[in-house]
């Protein structure tokens, strides 16, 4: 983990338009791993299970605004014998690469029937030719992952048939989330400045939902982008230094920076959701991921995971940091990383649930297909999902509300060396340029009319901040992620590469109907 501010040392990393290879390839360090105590864990699962009892059937976590289900379609089809696309894939990314765009890049295509094309061009290391990007390569997801992580969450709200609109329910599995909570400060809400310039606060009226955290309408905003939260990242820097990916829950357990389910703005209350998934499961949070996600979808070990084995590392791709003047990548002068529990987090800390999954594209493509078939792993297997479910989780939820993720602009960032200023997420083919975005449970935007790159409304798609990019196109049946591993997020080359590819898989999938 960073060892000082990580905004001021990445702002200080974008500056260097070079650095000797002496710097680079250095495996991030890993904390201290804390001992398993399953004993409480067993008793709090013990009690929680008698509130929530496991329901008999499904779609019982739909809330107060559940819908109606869809006939489904099938179990995923047998991967068919396509023509060799992965070749024209390479080109492409290759073509990218000497352009400048990223060190490395890694692509996967994927349909109903699996993936039909991947390809790998460049170097994992941003100072090193000796290290070429292979398709095996290993990512931090970083938010790209939160889809898994709502994925998760929506499973074991369903089996204890959890309201997902009730505080109330919530807080009997999360009191930390209570107004009665000792210490709590989420019931705080920023209220301007007094005449000192001193900030004000007033009481929030309405409870946090597991709907709000999804749908990051809490009210809680991630740093680089809002003024109160960079203000709290600052207080938060000079009482722990270094403590932006900690996992620490006092970097949530802050005001509001409006009354939920009142706006959309990307948030980190989902931090919380480690607490929801430990204490429903009766695990630690890597043991849920590994019996509720990775292995009802049969992806190997060592190529998906929250901890990251010897194995994975041997292939990670280093982070890169992208000069702001001189466009020239170098690696990060110092180590980076989540943190890592091979068991239970430390007391008080979370596996960094807003982007917490280190892994390989075509593993994490198996988990996005799931999007498109919303069934069984296999004909034998049990759905992971309610059709239900499934329905409300990849739909506009915001849309429900009248709220909309805006665009034009969409971020406007308060640290240029984490994220970019982003204007525009999509543009859609209308050519409308005020149209908004949508937003589902999964975590991920919604597009609300046909995109320029040919992908139709209802698309799914989001990222991560080290320039990882995904897309869903439920529609056309058909899908993709992109990714290399550098900052600043939103660069505008990285954006033009990724709606590159996602042309390049509109023209070329094999299938785009059901």
């Amino acid at each position: 983990m960073p060892d000082s501010d990580f905004f001021k040392r990445v702002q200080s990393a974008s500056s260097l338009s070079s650095m000797s290879a002496s710097g680079s390839g250095a495996s991030p360090t890993r904390p201290s791993l804390a001992p398993s105590s399953s004993s409480s864990r067993t008793t709090l699962k013990m009690t929680l299970d008698a509130a929530f009892p496991i329901a008999s059937g499904s779609g019982s976590a739909s809330g107060s605004r559940g819908g109606a289900a869809s006939s489904a379609p099938g179990s995923p089809t047998k991967r068919k014998v396509y023509g060799d696309r992965s070749n024209k894939l390479k080109t492409l990314l290759s073509e990218l690469v000497s352009q400048g765009t990223a060190p490395g890049l890694v692509a996967v295509a994927f349909d109903r029937a699996g993936i039909f094309a991947s390809a790998a061009a460049g170097n994992k290391d941003s100072t090193s030719t000796s290290q070429p990007m292979t398709v095996d390569s290993i990512f931090w997801l970083a938010s790209a992952s939160k889809a898994a992580v709502s994925f998760v969450t929506l499973q074991l709200a369903e089996k204890h048939q959890i309201d997902l609109d009730s505080h109330e329910q919530l807080v009997k599995v999360v009191p930390e989330l209570g107004k009665g909570w000792e210490g709590s400060q989420v019931w705080q809400i920023f209220d301007g400045k007094n005449e000192k310039g001193d900030w004000k606060f007033k009481e929030a009226k309405e409870g946090i939902t597991l709907r709000h955290i999804l749908t990051h309408t809490t009210g809680h905003c991630v740093a680089f982008t809002n003024e109160e939260a960079f203000w709290l990242h600052n207080e938060q820097e000079k009482k722990a230094p270094g403590s932006f990916f900690s996992g620490s829950f006092d970097l949530v357990n802050v005001p509001r920076s409006f009354e939920s389910g009142t706006q959309w703005s990307y948030g980190t209350t989902v931090e919380y959701l480690a607490l929801f998934i430990s204490r429903l499961h009766g695990t630690s949070v890597r043991q849920a991921f590994r019996d509720l996600l990775l292995d009802p979808l049969h992806i190997e070990a060592d190529t998906l995971d929250l901890f990251r084995t010897p194995e994975m590392d041997a292939k990670i791709v280093h982070l890169s940091s992208r000069g702001s003047t001189s466009g020239t990548f170098s690696p990060l002068p110092f180590p980076l990383d989540t943190p890592q529990y091979e068991g239970e987090a430390l007391k008080g800390h979370a596996p960094f649930m807003q982007g917490p999954l280190w892994g390989t594209l075509p593993s994490y493509s198996k988990f996005l297909q799931a999007f498109l078939h919303r069934s069984a792993p296999s004909s034998t297997e049990k759905p992971l999902l309610s059709l239900e479910l499934w329905e409300q989780a990849s739909r506009d939820d915001l849309a429900i509300s009248s709220l909309e993720v805006p665009q034009g602009p969409m971020v406007t960032s308060k640290n240029k060396a984490m994220a970019g200023d982003l204007d525009y997420w999509v543009k859609y083919k209308s050519e409308d340029g005020k149209k908004g975005l949508g937003w589902s449970l999964l975590q991920a935007t919604v597009l609300r009319d046909e995109s320029s790159t040919g992908l139709k409304a209802g698309t799914l798609s989001w990222s991560g901040v080290a320039n990882t990019y995904y897309f869903v196109d439920i529609e056309q049946g058909l899908g993709g992620i992109i990714s290399s591993q550098f900052l600043p997020w939103a660069a505008p080359a990285m954006l033009n590469a990724r709606d590159a590819f996602a042309r390049w898989v509109v023209e070329n999938a094999p299938s785009k109907s059901w």
